[in-house]
């Protein structure tokens, strides 16, 4: 058998691809009209600078914000590694939705969209904040789902702020020196800790990101 016959050697009905490609065009487009129209308006909705146009940029609708991260919580926006939907940035392939929407769910980064005030300590003191583009340990098994969009859930990630291990922002910010890592001098043991110095000379004091099950 193959994929034009069946065991019996008969042919098999026939769909034609461009037909489905323009079925999923078609159907993504409804979804991203959707979506603006349950995003507000830039600056509406009181978030900080970044994480307002971060969820501009990537379809974060409203539902998002309705809830605060507490304790030591992290609420995350997840988002796929590529940019676009092409398999690569120089192909001419697209990729169909269904294959993006997979991609994403296998994707360790996301958009921090709130925090708890302990995460909150704990995250800044390393040099990191709400609407950082961050990378974080993909065995998180938490999630909220607070929208759906013509029949796409749209989910928030529950981390702890110790399962973040990587910010691209921290990293953009290091090389453009509006954050410096520098040794800092303890003089309770007289022993040398680096810290992350901001533009205006401020030391942040690295706070432990401590995980509940290794109390």
């Amino acid at each position: 058998m193959n994929d034009l016959t069946d065991t019996n050697g008969v042919a098999l009905p026939q769909v034609d691809s461009s037909i489905l490609d323009a079925r999923e065009r078609e159907q993504a487009e409804r979804r991203s009209a959707v979506m603006r129209k349950r995003m507000s308006p830039p600056g509406t909705l009181g978030l900080p600078k970044l994480l307002d146009e971060r969820r501009l940029e990537f379809g974060i609708t409203d539902g998002a914000f309705s809830r605060q991260a507490v304790f030591d919580r992290v609420f995350l926006w997840q988002i796929p590694m590529q940019k676009g939907d092409k398999f690569e940035s120089d192909s001419l392939i697209h990729m169909p939705e269904s294959v993006q929407q997979r991609e994403k769910a296998r994707a360790p980064q996301g958009i921090i969209v709130s925090a708890g005030l302990k995460a909150l300590d704990q995250l800044r003191s390393h040099g990191i904040d709400v609407g950082h583009k961050i990378l974080f340990c993909h065995a998180a098994p938490y999630h909220i789902r607070y929208d759906s969009v013509l029949g796409l859930e749209q989910h928030l990630i529950i981390v702890l702020a110790g399962d973040i291990i990587g910010s691209e922002d921290l990293a953009t910010n290091l090389r453009t020196r509006e954050v410096r890592c520098l040794p800092r001098r303890n003089q309770e043991n007289n022993s040398v800790d680096h810290v992350f110095i901001d533009e205006r000379g401020d030391a942040w004091l690295p706070a432990d990101a401590w995980r509940a099950e290794h109390e």
